[in-house]
């Protein structure tokens, strides 16, 4: 009997003392740069800040104008200051401007890096031209032709150069259009597509969905509701257990979905040529600025990195690229595909297995860090100056500046 007692008195002192430590653990841990890896469940709009989107009649949504100085997140713990300007873009206010370079596009260009160090402002810091940064995260090519024009109509003067930062979803984007929605500050997706078929399905109840995500992490009831919401508890209040999901789940080696501009349905050629049109009335409304149209083709973190999946065993990654310069090619619309230059980038880095902050895009997350967006600017500027694309002073030697930053680091 003694022996049993003793027995549950130093297994509750175990048990107690391994509560204890990971109470400490957590507690310790809040007053370091970790504590974002639960502060990040509290937004419901991730990894934006709540009511930063607005409800738009026509793209489904847009960004708010004049949000404040707020936190955003990239790569899971990482943060970045995040605002708009009076007319809804995430740049410096944008009064009296006359001559200017107009850059939409899709998180790429809006988000997920400082804005100093985005491939726009870089770009414009290059040029010495002002660049107007509109891009929105989750746009596709519609989006934004609806967003440059409205931009355009506030500013009152035409751009001398508009800038399409491309990505290769734009074509589900533009076929799914509009597809997000905002529900109590936060973009909801309200549609969701068949491959196969190209059937269109509208997702309904959504404020059951969003408040079902809330509770349960999820947009649907799982089917062990009690062992999801501890998960998610602890998702949302530990530290330590976000630390080891981190430790032992490596993202970037998990199977990928390639985009669906790699398949070759029968409804796809109908949805490229319904995207195709969408590009040419994005160079007409260029034309009628008296401007020039640029598309900027921004690769895929798995199409950089393409030799580690087996997806591309009997696919090149550069098929949707592909199609896109040919059609490109045939409208006169000017483009530079970065692709081949990020390849060559990465696969010259020796350390890139690592994913060394030199390596283009964060660890984690799909989208570029500070390198890959640095890189971006310096390839989009050398190439606006060698088309001659704007009237800019001492071309020459921008270039030959440009060029000697990219061979010595940047």
């Amino acid at each position: 009997m003694r022996i049993t007692r003793r027995r549950i008195v130093n297994l509750v002192l175990v048990l107690a003392s391994i509560i204890f430590t990971f109470l400490a653990g957590e507690i310790a841990l809040r007053f370091t740069r970790f504590e974002h890896t639960i502060k990040r469940y509290s937004f419901y709009n991730y990894p934006f800040p709540k009511f930063y989107f607005k409800s738009d009649p026509v793209k489904g949504y847009d960004i708010r104008e004049n949000f404040n100085e707020s936190e955003a997140y990239a790569d899971r713990d990482r943060t970045y200051k995040i605002w708009s300007n009076e007319i809804g873009c995430f740049d410096t206010p944008a009064k009296n401007i006359d001559n200017y370079v107009l850059l939409v596009g899709d998180s790429f260009t809006h988000a997920y890096t400082d804005f100093q160090d985005k491939w726009g402002t870089y770009a414009e810091s290059l040029l010495g031209y002002r660049i107007l940064k509109c891009g929105v995260s989750g746009y596709g090519t519609k989006d934004e032709l609806y967003k440059a024009k409205d931009i355009i109509s506030k500013v009152k003067h035409p751009p001398k150069l508009i800038i399409l930062g491309y990505f290769i979803n734009d074509l589900q984007d533009d076929y799914l259009f509009p597809q997000i929605t905002i529900i109590e500050g936060c973009r909801v997706f309200d549609r969701t597509l068949d491959k196969k078929t190209g059937e269109i399905f509208l997702r309904k109840d959504l404020k059951d969905e969003f408040h079902l995500w809330k509770k349960f992490g999820l947009n649907h009831y799982p089917k062990n509701p009690y062992f999801v919401r501890i998960r998610y508890f602890f998702k949302k209040h530990s530290i330590i257990y976000n630390l080891v999901r981190i430790v032992f789940f490596n993202a970037f080696l998990n199977p990928i979905e390639l985009d669906l501009s790699y398949n070759d349905y029968p409804w796809i050629k109908n949805a490229w040529e319904q995207h195709f049109e969408n590009l040419r009335e994005f160079k007409k409304l260029a034309e009628s600025c008296g401007a020039r149209l640029l598309v900027v083709e921004i690769p895929a973190k798995y199409q950089v990195f393409s030799d580690r999946f087996d997806e591309f065993k009997n696919i090149a990654p550069d098929k949707p690229n592909r199609i896109l310069n040919n059609f490109f090619q045939a409208e006169g619309i000017d483009f530079i595909d970065l692709l081949p230059y990020f390849k060559k980038e990465a696969n010259a880095d020796p350390d890139n297995k690592n994913f060394t902050p030199k390596i283009l895009y964060w660890k984690y997350d799909a989208h570029w860090n500070k390198t890959g967006n640095h890189l971006a600017g310096l390839l989009v500027s050398k190439y606006i100056l060698e088309k001659n694309l704007l009237n800019i002073d001492d071309r020459e030697k921008k270039i030959a500046n440009i060029e000697q930053t990219i061979s010595t680091g940047y």
